[in-house]
This record gives C-alpha cells, sequence and structure tokens, in this order.
C-alpha cells in the first residue's frame, strides 16, 4: 500500500501543507483588518466644530495660536481619534486642542469609535504679533479681529482679538449706543439690520485701529404679547381714498417745523473701511473659491463693482466685477487648467477717504 502524498512535504517540522494554509488565513484576516482600518464610513449627523462654533462662520485661524476641534455625539462617551494633517500626533478625546505650526490648508478628520469618520477643510494664517501689526495699511497677514460676517439681530455675536495685548478698545462706528469693550472678547447685540464696522483699537495706539465690517441680517422677530389686537380705545377714522397721482399725504401735510428739522440732520459720515493687500488677496481668493461672493468686497472700493483693476499677467484693465468672473473661470483646453491663481495683490488708496481707487492683481 502507497503512503499518501497529501501531506509528505514538510518545512521546520511542520507539514508545508498546514504552512501554506495559515499563511494564507493569517493574510487575509491582515487584509481584512487593514481595509476596515482605512474604509471607514462617513458619520451621519455629526459635525465637526471649531471653537465652538461652525467652521463656515469662522473668520481666520492663526498659526500658533489655540483652536478647539469639537464633535458631539448622542451617548457623549464615544471615542473620537483626531487627525490633523501636519505630521503630529493624533488626539483622542470629544473637544481637544491643537496648534497648527505653519500657514496653509489643513484637512482635520475625525474618527468616532473606528466606525465612521468626518473631516472639514481649514485655512490657518500665520501668526499676528503686535510687532508686526503696524497700522492698517501696512498690515501683513490679515485683521485680528475674528467672527462671523453676518450675525443677526437681537443676538449676541462674539468677536476675539487674535493677539494679545496690554489693552483693548471695542466700539461699533455706526451706533454709538452699542456697549464698547475692554476685554480681549466683544459681543455686540445689533437692533437693526444693515452694514457696520468692528473697531478694534489695540494699547491706546492710533497706529494700531483695525475694523471689521459686517452685514447684519434680521432675526427672528419677538412675537408681541398685542400682536393682531386692535386698538379699541381710540376712534375709527374715515380714510379718505387718494389718487395715485398725489403725494400722500404724509409728504404734504408735514408741518414746516419738521421739514427744517429733517433738512438740518445730515447722515452721519461713516468711517472708512480699510483693508490690508494681503487681506484682500485672501478674500479673492475665496471668491475665486466660491466661498465668498463680490458683496462682500464693493465697500472697500471707491466707485464700488466699476472699480479698475489691473491685470499684471496680461496687462487687461477690467472692472471689480470682471475680474471676479475671470477667478471662478478655468483655463487650459476644455477648462482642465484649473481657476487662476492668484500670485499678488497691491492697491492704491484715496488719500482721504482711503478707499481703493485701482486695484493691481497678478495672476498665474
Amino acid at each position: 500500500m502507497k503512503p499518501s502524498t497529501l501531506f509528505t512535504k514538510r518545512l521546520w517540522g511542520l507539514d508545508t501543507g498546514v504552512i501554506r494554509t495559515f499563511a494564507i488565513t493569517s493574510a487575509l484576516a491582515l487584509a481584512f483588518i487593514l481595509v476596515k482600518w482605512l474604509w471607514v464610513m462617513p458619520c451621519s449627523g455629526i459635525q465637526i466644530m471649531v471653537n465652538g462654533q461652525d467652521p463656515s462662520q469662522q473668520s481666520y485661524l492663526y498659526a500658533n495660536t489655540p483652536i478647539t476641534f469639537s464633535i458631539a455625539t448622542e451617548n457623549g462617551k464615544s471615542q473620537v481619534v483626531w487627525i490633523f494633517d501636519d505630521k503630529s500626533k493624533t488626539q483622542t478625546g470629544q473637544s481637544v486642542q491643537h496648534y497648527f505650526r505653519e500657514e496653509g490648508d489643513y484637512t482635520v478628520e475625525a474618527k468616532v469609535d473606528g466606525q465612521c469618520q468626518t473631516s472639514i477643510q481649514i485655512h490657518i494664517r500665520h501668526q499676528l504679533t503686535l510687532e508686526n501689526l503696524g497700522s492698517n495699511d501696512a498690515l501683513n497677514g490679515g485683521n485680528p479681529i475674528n467672527g462671523i460676517d453676518q450675525p443677526k439681530t437681537g443676538q449676541s455675536t462674539s468677536y476675539f482679538c487674535s493677539v494679545a495685548a496690554d489693552a483693548y478698545e471695542w466700539s461699533v462706528a455706526e451706533d454709538p449706543s452699542i456697549p464698547t469693550s475692554n476685554s480681549n472678547t466683544f459681543q455686540p447685540v445689533f437692533l437693526s439690520p444693515g452694514t457696520y464696522t468692528i473697531q478694534l483699537k489695540l494699547n491706546n495706539d492710533p497706529s494700531k485701529v483695525f475694523r471689521k465690517p459686517v452685514s447684519v441680517l434680521a432675526g427672528s422677530p419677538t412675537p408681541s404679547m398685542d400682536a393682531g389686537m386692535p386698538d379699541v380705545s381710540a376712534p375709527s377714522q374715515q380714510i379718505t381714498p387718494v389718487s395715485p397721482n398725489l403725494p400722500p399725504p404724509s409728504a404734504s401735510s408735514a408741518a414746516p417745523e419738521e421739514e427744517e428739522e429733517a433738512e438740518v440732520a445730515a447722515p452721519k459720515k461713516r468711517e472708512p473701511i480699510i483693508v490690508a493687500d494681503e487681506e484682500l488677496k485672501y478674500q479673492l481668493e475665496q471668491i475665486r473659491d466660491k466661498k465668498k461672493s463680490i458683496l462682500d468686497l464693493k465697500d472697500y472700493f471707491c466707485d464700488g463693482y466699476e472699480t479698475s483693476v489691473k491685470v499684471q499677467t496680461d496687462g487687461k484693465v477690467l472692472n471689480l466685477t470682471q475680474l471676479c468672473d475671470k477667478l471662478q473661470g478655468k483655463s487650459g483646453l476644455l477648462g482642465l487648467g484649473g481657476r487662476p491663481k492668484i500670485k499678488s495683490v497691491r492697491s492704491t488708496k484715496d488719500p482721504d477717504t482711503k478707499c481703493i481707487v485701482v486695484l493691481y492683481v497678478d495672476i498665474k
């Protein structure tokens, strides 16, 4: 009787067939673990918050400045692993603080219980210090005022200064009735919609005054107890039809004294909104990437949308609207070249109003 040939060869005292089966099983198990580790499903209903706010509401984030990242889970006990895309070690916790050392774009990723992941894109600007702040015209690297661009009426909105100083002086240029602040943070409550300018003076130094324009939107109206209730105390008045060709009664019946007061009362002069070239370059990049619109820029320019813009690359002169259209367009054959890259921005300002008269943009 011939011996079985199924298990005949041996290696290290073991049958080679057994070794082969063990190796294949181990490789499959390792591959399964690796795929499970890499292939993590997106988290549903979980959002990363930056400094306690929606990332889209954050104005600027700075290098070498603590930034708090957090998420909220249903049970509050989930294990969250954070990856910061800057070659630093991972951190664990539902709320962590991280310092980015260099300026640039980063992807912040959070893995929840090893089962799902979510991520956001952030832009880190270089750190501002009192030594390199200078005046607003010479500002290099952005504005130290941080906060949302579109607060709502009736709601307290937080703004903070990204650098340490010995003295702070916050105010709203268009509304002196809003209380000022002398701390690192400012929490104004706007009562009426419109465009306002948040102003910050550091160390009582007139050369370190910075401004941030905000567009206040109408918030949810507060319901009134008397809403919808007719006033029964006043006698009813008969409404006389008015011809559409005549001015309304209020215009024709105004008292002469009131008209004189209206003529004397001149509108309050608005302080100029000053923006540094580096800040303007960043905002143009945001428009190019369709994260902001031309409405966020027009108040910086003397002629609004019609301000002349000289594109240095091809020598053309455009207006602001045409420049924004050019930035959002794609170059190359069939648009495969991507959107233009802004190399530098330089502005010429009116000496009195400080608004921009001409803008020079170098596009690659």
